[in-house]
C-alpha cells in the first residue's frame, strides 16, 4: 500500500490486518504477532499495574475508548539490562480535542505498564505517533503532530528507518528527536516557494486592476493573501501547543517506578559514582585528604550492584 493511500483509508477503516500491513511495511513493528486487541478498559484493569489507582476522570476516558491493539513485546539492551518494548495502537473516536485526547491515551497506557511503549494513534483529521518519555531526559511522554499530508507521513518514515536497533538508549534518544521535530512547519512545496519569494505585488495589482475594470470587490482576497505570510511567520511552536493542551488535562500520574527510568537512572547514577571517583583520585594525588569531595551522599557506587536500594532512591527522590 502506498502512503498516499493509507492515511485516510486506516483512519476510516481501522483494524488490526489493516494496521499490521501499514506498520510492518514501514519497518515499525518487529513482529506482526498481537498480544492483546479489544477495549482499552480490560487491558488496564485485567492485564495492567493491579497497584495503580485511577480518578474518575481517567476511569471515564478508558471506558470510552474502543478498541486497541498491542503487539508482543521485544527487548532491547541498555548497559545495565533489558528494556521490554512493545507497538501499540488505537483509533480515536472523533471528540473535542483529539491532542488531548492522544496525550491521555499515551499516559494512561505508560500508568498501566512497564517499559517502553511506541504508540500509533489514528484519528479523523490524522495520524499521530508517539511514545514513552523519560523525566530524567526531558518529558515522561512525546506526541507528534498530526499527520494528514501524505509527504508529512513519508518524512517520518524515512527517519523510522534508520533508528539504531541495538543499544535501547540511542533507540529512544533518536526517536525522540524525530518526534519532536515539530517546532517546525510542515508546508508544501508551493507554500514554501510563496513565502521564499514573498508578497507578490504584481498579483495586488492584478486583484486591483479586476476591480476597476469590473467593478468586482477583492478586498477578502487581499486580506487571505497577505494573512498567508504572518500565519507561517507568528504560527506558535508545536512544544507550547502541547504544554497548553497538557495543562486543561485531568491529572495522570502514576505511583510506580517504571524499569525504563530505573535504568535511565542507573546509569545517571553510574556517571556520577565514576566522577566522584576520578575526584578522589585527584585530590588524593594532591594531597588534598582535608578537603571534601563534591559528592551526592544519597548515591554510593555500591548502589548500582542493589537494585532495591536504586528504587527507594528513586522513590524517595520523587515523592512517592
Amino acid at each position: 500500500m502506498k502512503n498516499d493511500e493509507f492515511i485516510r483509508d486506516i483512519i476510516d477503516n481501522f483494524s488490526a490486518e489493516l494496521v499490521t500491513d501499514v506498520l510492518s511495511k514501514n519497518a515499525l513493528i518487529p513482529d506482526t504477532v498481537i498480544r492483546y486487541q479489544g477495549e482499552l478498559k480490560p487491558f488496564v484493569f485485567l492485564h495492567g499495574d493491579s497497584s495503580e489507582v485511577y480518578s474518575q476522570p481517567e476511569i471515564e476516558f478508558i471506558n470510552s475508548i474502543g478498541e486497541i491493539i498491542v503487539y508482543d513485546d521485544f527487548f532491547m539492551n541498555t548497559n545495565r539490562g533489558t528494556v521490554a518494548c512493545r507497538v501499540i495502537s488505537v483509533r480515536l473516536c472523533a471528540g473535542e480535542d483529539s491532542l488531548m485526547d492522544a496525550i491521555a491515551f499515551e499516559k494512561i497506557i505508560d500508568k498501566a505498564t512497564d517499559g517502553f511503549n511506541f504508540f500509533f494513534i489514528a484519528a479523523q483529521e490524522g495520524i499521530r505517533i508517539g511514545c514513552s518519555g523519560v523525566v530524567a531526559a526531558g518529558s515522561n511522554y512525546s506526541i507528534s503532530k498530526n499527520l494528514s499530508d501524505d509527504n508529512e507521513f513519508e518524512e517520518y518514515i524515512q527517519y523510522l528507518w534508520y533508528l539504531p536497533n541495538e543499544n535501547f538508549i540511542d533507540y529512544y534518544n533518536s526517536l525522540r528527536q524525530i518526534i519532536c521535530m515539530e517546532d517546525v512547519k510542515y508546508l508544501s512545496y508551493e507554500e514554501k516557494r510563496m513565502i521564499l519569494r514573498g508578497p507578490q505585488y504584481r498579483y495586488l495589482e492584478g486583484l486591483e486592476e479586476i476591480e476597476r475594470i469590473y467593478h468586482i470587490n477583492m478586498s477578502g482576497e487581499k486580506r487571505r493573501y497577505l494573512a498567508a505570510f504572518c500565519e507561517n511567520i507568528n504560527e506558535e511552536p508545536y512544544s507550547e501547543v502541547i504544554r497548553q493542551a497538557e495543562e486543561m488535562l485531568f491529572p495522570i500520574v502514576s505511583t510506580k517506578v517504571n524499569t525504563m527510568e530505573m535504568l535511565f537512572d542507573a546509569e545517571e547514577v553510574e556517571k556520577l559514582s565514576q566522577k566522584t571517583e576520578e575526584e578522589n583520585e585527584k585530590l588524593v594525588e594532591k594531597q588534598t585528604e582535608n578537603e571534601q569531595v563534591p559528592t551526592d551522599q544519597s548515591i554510593t557506587k555500591e548502589m548500582l550492584n542493589d537494585p532495591e536500594a536504586v528504587i527507594k532512591l528513586l522513590k524517595k527522590k520523587r515523592g512517592l
